[in-house]
This record gives structure tokens, sequence and C-alpha cells, in this order.
């Protein structure tokens, strides 16, 4: 489980989940599903960012560094944080849809020869 101190949950992340996909070198990965509340922005790798607020901005850097800075072990720290502007997938019961999860980045992932 990871903890992430409540002015962070509360303030910048609405929901988050965190899964496992398979990785050569590693043999698995944890890819981290984030949904920001809407005051802020996630600052993408390719995105330009001067004309934003810099304490509304989030990105897998600084998410990355913050879970290293409380101690979390290196294999447990997310490889990947991948915004979702969507709802999570639920089944009828409820419960986190994973596996859906699970293959959408699988297929994002492999590169396709069509």
């Amino acid at each position: 489980m990871y903890s992430i101190p409540s002015d962070w949950d509360q303030l910048i992340i609405f929901e988050m989940l965190l899964i496992y996909v398979p990785d050569n070198r590693l043999t698995e990965m944890v890819v981290a599903f984030i949904q920001l509340n809407h005051n802020w922005i996630w600052a993408g790798s390719g995105s330009d960012h001067t004309a934003i607020k810099k304490e509304q901005c989030i990105s897998s850097e600084t998410l990355q560094q913050f879970c290293r800075t409380n101690n979390l072990t290196g294999f447990k720290v997310p490889k990947r944080y991948i915004r979702w502007g969507k709802k999570f997938p639920l089944t009828t019961s409820g419960k986190l849809r994973r596996d859906q999860l699970k293959s959408e980045i699988m297929l994002k992932s492999i590169p396709s020869n069509l």
C-alpha cells in the first residue's frame, strides 16, 4: 500500500490506481493511473507550461521524487505514471477492473505493424 500525505491526496490526486505489467528487464513493473483534481494540470514531457502556475502542475518526475524521498523501496516506486481522464472501469459490483486497464496499457505499449 502506498502512502501519500493527506495534503497531496486532497489537493492534487483525485483517484489513483496501481497495477503491475510485464517487463522484460524487471519481470514486472508498477504503473500508476492517476486522476487529478480539477485545479491541477499534468505536466507531460513535451508540453509547454510557461504560462501555467508552477504550483498547479504535477509531473511523473515529481511523483517519483516524492516516492523516493519518502523512503519507498525502488521496486515499489511506479515506473510509469499515466494521467487517466475518464472514470476507472468498474464491475457490476463496483470493484475496479484492473484487468481492463492492464490490457489497455499493454495494447498501447506494443508496436503494431498494421
